[in-house]
């Protein structure tokens, strides 16, 4: 085992962390909280927008974001890990920050215990549909990102360089 076979490993394990926390909204919490009243919804995307702030998903998602890039340079410029970094960067980071996250701030200072059942309906509009549909795309993209880190993983070394 070399730096370049740890920094794969690694990058692999840390996108699959992401790539599945990702997907598990997709699958489970997102059309879970489909059938919530406004107000509930509201309250519990801001205490997940709150709690998912923490060491643990940092290290993943950000941990990723530098051992791809890391591992495809120190890999010989491998072509797959070069498109694996593009897929998370711009499809993962990129749509996080350009998108939800702006998404959850708004949502972030939403009054909800205060708020009218019409302004709570009005949040969730103006925030589900937008949020679930760029979610998908960047979990699609980590999902790209991971299948070619693992195919990386099993192709024989030096293979598909730049």
């Amino acid at each position: 085992m070399n730096i370049q076979h740890i920094l794969l490993i690694s990058a692999t394990i840390t996108t699959a962390l992401i790539a599945g926390l990702f997907f598990g909204f997709v699958v489970a919490i997102n059309p879970a909280f489909a059938h919530l009243p406004d107000a509930q919804y509201i309250t519990a995307m801001q205490a997940i927008n709150k709690a998912i702030i923490n060491p643990a998903f940092a290290a993943a998602f950000f941990g990723a974001a530098v051992l791809i890039p890391l591992a495809a340079w120190k890999n010989n410029n491998h072509i797959l890990m070069w498109l694996a970094a593009a897929f998370y960067l711009i499809g993962g980071i990129g749509i996080t920050f350009v998108v939800n996250v702006p998404l959850n701030n708004i949502l972030e200072v939403f009054p909800v215990l205060t708020a009218s059942p019409i302004e709570a309906a009005h949040a969730r509009r103006a925030f589900d549909k937008p949020w679930n549909t760029w979610h998908l795309f960047r979990t699609l993209a980590i999902i790209i990102s991971l299948l070619l880190l693992i195919i990386s993983c099993i192709l024989p070394d030096n293979k598909i360089h730049i």
